[in-house]
Protein backbone atom coordinates (compact mmCIF):
# COMPACT_ATOMS: atom_id res chain seq x y z
CA UNK A 1 0.00 0.00 0.00
CA UNK A 2 2.81 1.97 -0.06
CA UNK A 3 2.62 3.19 -3.52
CA UNK A 4 -1.11 3.31 -4.44
CA UNK A 5 -3.42 4.56 -2.39
CA UNK A 6 -7.34 3.61 -2.00
CA UNK A 7 -8.92 6.94 -3.34
CA UNK A 8 -11.64 7.96 -0.78
CA UNK A 9 -11.84 11.41 -2.36
CA UNK A 10 -15.77 12.65 -2.97
CA UNK A 11 -16.49 13.30 -6.61
CA UNK A 12 -20.11 14.96 -6.39
CA UNK A 13 -21.75 14.60 -10.31
CA UNK A 14 -19.19 13.27 -11.73
CA UNK A 15 -21.08 11.85 -14.45
CA UNK A 16 -24.19 13.06 -14.89
CA UNK A 17 -23.94 14.44 -18.70
CA UNK A 18 -23.69 10.76 -18.90
CA UNK A 19 -27.13 9.35 -17.63
CA UNK A 20 -30.83 9.85 -19.08
CA UNK A 21 -33.51 7.78 -18.68
CA UNK A 22 -33.30 4.64 -20.25
CA UNK A 23 -30.47 3.43 -18.03
CA UNK A 24 -32.61 1.45 -15.83
CA UNK A 25 -32.97 -1.34 -18.59
CA UNK A 26 -29.46 -0.82 -19.12
CA UNK A 27 -28.05 -0.93 -15.98
CA UNK A 28 -29.62 -4.84 -15.56
CA UNK A 29 -28.01 -5.39 -19.33
CA UNK A 30 -24.40 -4.01 -18.20
CA UNK A 31 -24.29 -5.47 -15.00
CA UNK A 32 -25.16 -8.93 -16.73
CA UNK A 33 -21.83 -7.95 -18.94
CA UNK A 34 -19.50 -7.01 -16.59
CA UNK A 35 -20.18 -10.30 -14.56
CA UNK A 36 -19.76 -12.48 -17.70
CA UNK A 37 -16.67 -11.04 -19.00
CA UNK A 38 -14.85 -11.08 -15.26
CA UNK A 39 -16.06 -14.53 -15.01
CA UNK A 40 -14.35 -15.55 -18.21
CA UNK A 41 -10.62 -16.88 -17.63
CA UNK A 42 -11.31 -16.27 -13.95
CA UNK A 43 -10.82 -18.21 -10.39
CA UNK A 44 -14.11 -16.96 -7.99
CA UNK A 45 -13.31 -17.72 -4.40
CA UNK A 46 -16.90 -18.48 -2.12
CA UNK A 47 -18.11 -15.47 -0.73
CA UNK A 48 -17.53 -15.75 3.29
CA UNK A 49 -19.62 -12.80 3.68
CA UNK A 50 -23.35 -13.07 2.76
CA UNK A 51 -24.39 -10.58 4.65
CA UNK A 52 -22.60 -8.23 2.47
CA UNK A 53 -24.06 -8.35 -1.06
CA UNK A 54 -22.25 -5.87 -2.54
CA UNK A 55 -18.72 -7.83 -2.18
CA UNK A 56 -18.93 -9.47 -5.49
CA UNK A 57 -15.43 -11.83 -4.46
CA UNK A 58 -11.75 -12.02 -5.92
CA UNK A 59 -10.99 -13.41 -9.81
CA UNK A 60 -8.79 -12.38 -12.47
CA UNK A 61 -9.70 -9.65 -14.14
CA UNK A 62 -8.57 -9.82 -17.97
CA UNK A 63 -6.64 -7.89 -20.13
CA UNK A 64 -8.59 -5.12 -21.35
CA UNK A 65 -8.04 -2.50 -24.12
CA UNK A 66 -9.50 0.89 -23.93
CA UNK A 67 -9.22 5.05 -24.37
CA UNK A 68 -7.73 6.40 -21.86
CA UNK A 69 -6.78 9.98 -20.41
CA UNK A 70 -4.12 10.79 -17.64
CA UNK A 71 -4.59 13.82 -15.74
CA UNK A 72 -4.26 15.48 -12.64
CA UNK A 73 -6.22 18.11 -10.46
CA UNK A 74 -6.54 19.72 -7.37
CA UNK A 75 -9.73 17.46 -5.52
CA UNK A 76 -11.83 20.85 -5.99
CA UNK A 77 -11.16 20.83 -9.93
CA UNK A 78 -10.83 16.84 -10.33
CA UNK A 79 -14.64 16.21 -11.43
CA UNK A 80 -15.00 19.08 -14.38
CA UNK A 81 -11.76 17.90 -15.40
CA UNK A 82 -12.69 14.19 -15.61
CA UNK A 83 -15.97 15.22 -17.54
CA UNK A 84 -14.06 16.97 -19.84
CA UNK A 85 -11.61 13.86 -20.35
CA UNK A 86 -14.77 11.70 -20.89
CA UNK A 87 -16.12 14.14 -23.67
CA UNK A 88 -12.80 14.03 -25.51
CA UNK A 89 -12.24 10.01 -25.25
CA UNK A 90 -16.16 9.46 -27.09
CA UNK A 91 -15.06 12.00 -29.89
CA UNK A 92 -12.55 9.01 -30.31
CA UNK A 93 -14.71 6.69 -30.15
CA UNK A 94 -16.98 8.16 -32.59
CA UNK A 95 -13.44 9.41 -34.85
CA UNK A 96 -12.23 5.79 -35.03
CA UNK A 97 -15.28 3.96 -34.94
CA UNK A 98 -15.07 1.48 -32.55
CA UNK A 99 -17.38 -0.27 -30.48
CA UNK A 100 -17.10 1.05 -26.59
CA UNK A 101 -18.32 0.08 -23.29
CA UNK A 102 -21.63 2.37 -22.58
CA UNK A 103 -19.72 3.15 -19.45
CA UNK A 104 -16.69 4.99 -18.42
CA UNK A 105 -14.34 4.09 -15.21
CA UNK A 106 -11.21 5.80 -14.14
CA UNK A 107 -7.91 4.40 -12.29
CA UNK A 108 -6.27 6.25 -9.42
CA UNK A 109 -2.81 6.53 -9.12
CA UNK A 110 -2.87 8.90 -5.86
CA UNK A 111 -5.46 11.47 -4.06
CA UNK A 112 -3.21 12.93 -2.34
CA UNK A 113 -4.34 16.61 -0.56
CA UNK A 114 -2.82 19.21 -3.04
CA UNK A 115 -3.31 16.73 -6.05
CA UNK A 116 -5.38 13.82 -7.15
CA UNK A 117 -3.17 11.37 -10.26
CA UNK A 118 -5.88 10.11 -12.17
CA UNK A 119 -6.99 8.13 -15.48
CA UNK A 120 -10.34 8.27 -16.87
CA UNK A 121 -11.17 5.62 -19.81
CA UNK A 122 -13.30 3.68 -21.63
CA UNK A 123 -13.31 0.18 -22.26
CA UNK A 124 -13.14 -1.04 -26.46
CA UNK A 125 -15.03 -3.65 -27.47
CA UNK A 126 -13.30 -3.82 -30.59
CA UNK A 127 -9.49 -2.84 -32.18
CA UNK A 128 -9.35 1.14 -33.35
CA UNK A 129 -8.24 1.39 -37.11
CA UNK A 130 -6.67 4.79 -36.77
CA UNK A 131 -5.51 7.03 -34.08
CA UNK A 132 -7.16 8.88 -31.76
CA UNK A 133 -7.08 12.69 -31.70
CA UNK A 134 -7.18 13.20 -27.55
CA UNK A 135 -7.36 9.99 -25.75
CA UNK A 136 -4.40 6.91 -26.00
CA UNK A 137 -5.00 3.14 -26.78
CA UNK A 138 -3.88 1.60 -23.63
CA UNK A 139 -3.84 -2.14 -22.42
CA UNK A 140 -5.07 -2.44 -18.49
CA UNK A 141 -3.10 -5.34 -17.57
CA UNK A 142 -4.57 -8.93 -16.25
CA UNK A 143 -4.94 -9.10 -12.63
CA UNK A 144 -6.46 -10.37 -9.75
CA UNK A 145 -9.08 -8.23 -8.46
CA UNK A 146 -11.34 -7.77 -5.55
CA UNK A 147 -14.66 -6.65 -6.80
CA UNK A 148 -17.10 -4.52 -5.30
CA UNK A 149 -20.35 -2.98 -5.72
CA UNK A 150 -20.64 0.68 -4.27
CA UNK A 151 -24.37 2.05 -4.36
CA UNK A 152 -25.65 5.48 -4.15
CA UNK A 153 -23.71 8.69 -4.39
CA UNK A 154 -20.28 9.52 -4.08
CA UNK A 155 -20.50 11.00 -0.80
CA UNK A 156 -20.39 7.58 1.03
CA UNK A 157 -17.65 5.65 -1.25
CA UNK A 158 -15.44 5.45 2.23
CA UNK A 159 -17.94 3.49 3.43
CA UNK A 160 -17.21 0.73 1.03
CA UNK A 161 -13.59 1.46 0.88
CA UNK A 162 -13.37 0.41 4.32
CA UNK A 163 -15.14 -2.84 3.95
CA UNK A 164 -12.66 -3.35 1.21
CA UNK A 165 -9.87 -2.77 3.52
CA UNK A 166 -11.37 -5.02 6.40
CA UNK A 167 -11.91 -7.72 3.99
CA UNK A 168 -8.68 -7.73 2.11
CA UNK A 169 -7.29 -7.56 6.20
CA UNK A 170 -9.16 -10.92 7.02
CA UNK A 171 -8.07 -12.88 3.35
CA UNK A 172 -4.65 -11.89 3.86
CA UNK A 173 -4.09 -9.67 0.30
CA UNK A 174 -2.64 -6.05 0.02
CA UNK A 175 -3.50 -3.64 -3.17
CA UNK A 176 -1.16 -4.67 -5.73
CA UNK A 177 -1.80 -1.72 -8.40
CA UNK A 178 -4.17 1.47 -8.81
CA UNK A 179 -7.62 0.97 -8.15
CA UNK A 180 -10.20 0.61 -11.01
CA UNK A 181 -13.82 2.34 -11.03
CA UNK A 182 -16.87 1.74 -13.40
CA UNK A 183 -19.50 3.91 -13.30
CA UNK A 184 -23.07 3.09 -13.54
CA UNK A 185 -25.38 5.79 -13.44
CA UNK A 186 -29.08 6.21 -13.97
CA UNK A 187 -31.55 9.08 -13.02
CA UNK A 188 -32.30 7.50 -9.30
CA UNK A 189 -29.42 8.17 -7.57
CA UNK A 190 -29.86 5.89 -5.06
CA UNK A 191 -29.26 3.24 -7.68
CA UNK A 192 -25.97 4.80 -8.73
CA UNK A 193 -23.43 2.05 -8.96
CA UNK A 194 -19.78 2.01 -9.15
CA UNK A 195 -18.11 -0.89 -9.48
CA UNK A 196 -14.73 -1.05 -7.39
CA UNK A 197 -12.04 -3.33 -8.55
CA UNK A 198 -8.78 -3.38 -6.29
CA UNK A 199 -5.75 -5.61 -7.87
CA UNK A 200 -4.39 -7.42 -5.34
CA UNK A 201 -1.48 -9.98 -4.50
CA UNK A 202 -1.02 -12.51 -1.44
CA UNK A 203 0.85 -10.74 1.43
Amino acid sequence: MKKYILPIIIFDAILLSFCNSNNSSRETKENEKLNTKNKQDSSITINKYPNDTNYKGIMVIPEQMAFCILDSALPKEAPSKMEINYSKILKDVEFTKVEAAEYPGCIFYSNQPDKIVFETFFLLKTKPQQKPRYSKPVILEKTLGLLYDHYGTFNTIHQSYDKIKKILEQEGYIQSGPTREIYILNDDTAKWRTRIIVPITKK
